[in-house]
């Protein structure tokens, strides 16, 4: 797993603006923590959390990428089965689909040989490198 998530420096290369646009995604939500009616503590959280995985992100760690897009995932459902206007929670679903696509695809490109929480394995069943 470690080898499988150091990402080749072509693959940097040629997908750096689709990463670097997961980072922005990543400060963004950390800055709308930030304007929220929360409570200190979780304002704190919300600020840290974000940040770190943009650190992350920003340098191109192929094992929190599958974490990233799990907590989205759980985000959205929170989100859809939570209390409140129908109409928020239709903004923030196609927001966190908008994340998680982002997401997923700079996972996959970054590192086509890694699947959600796994080394990708060849017919055989030995790994794919």
């Amino acid at each position: 797993m470690a080898i499988a998530s150091v990402a080749d420096p072509e693959r940097k290369r040629r997908y750096a603006v689709l990463n670097y646009v997961l980072v922005a995604l990543l400060v963004l939500t950390a800055l709308s923590v930030m304007f929220s009616n929360l409570s200190p503590g979780l304002m704190v959280l919300g600020l840290i959390a974000p940040l770190a995985f943009a650190f992350a992100v920003a340098r191109f760690d192929g094992r929190v990428y599958s974490f990233l897009i799990s907590l989205l995932f759980f985000n959205a459902l929170n989100s859809l089965f939570g209390k409140g206007n129908w109409l928020l929670k239709l903004l923030d679903l196609v927001w966190f689909a908008a994340f998680i696509a982002v997401a997923f695809v700079a996972y996959r490109k970054i590192f086509p040989n890694m699947r959600l929480f796994r080394v990708k394995k060849g017919a055989d069943g030995s790994y794919v490198w």
